[in-house]
């Protein structure tokens, strides 16, 4: 059991303090327990950005990610409607989906100059999001 005192962390009567050492121990075997929880969760977590094709890529850096979202290069279609509904599709920058079945794609439609959405679509692939957008602006037109 560890004690406080005055901002200080002190063994109590009877433990030793803990080595450099010990500590990197434990800290590595925490983090290989919380690594191996995670599993092929912690593939949510990576950013992703599209290729040139429109193929989804894993990012080679987050720097290369906000590069990506702050060119606005994520927004892939707008669409306002004569009867003042907009319809948006965009690339997510992290997966969506369920492991094994990854969802980067959605297409929102909105009233006009609201941001409160009032049908909104998730697509795996960009062929699949192009063609959501499409059937949304049909759909609401």
């Amino acid at each position: 059991m560890v004690q406080q005192d005055r901002g200080q962390v002190k063994p109590a009567k009877g433990e030793k303090r803990m080595n450099l050492r010990e500590m990197k121990l434990i800290i590595d075997a925490v983090n290989a327990h919380v690594q191996n929880e995670l599993g092929n969760r912690s593939d949510n977590f990576r950013k992703y950005i599209l290729s040139k094709n429109n193929d989804v890529v894993l990012a080679k850096c987050t720097e290369e990610a906000d590069e990506f979202f702050e060119s606005n290069k994520h927004r892939l279609f707008f669409t306002k409607l004569k009867n003042g509904i907009e319809v948006s599709t965009v690339f997510l920058p992290m997966d969506h989906g369920e492991e094994n079945d990854p969802i980067f794609f959605e297409t929102m439609v909105f009233k006009e100059n609201s941001r409160d959405d009032i049908d909104c679509k998730r697509s795996k692939t960009y062929e699949e999001a192009k063609l959501s957008h499409m059937d949304k602006c049909e759909e609401f037109k």
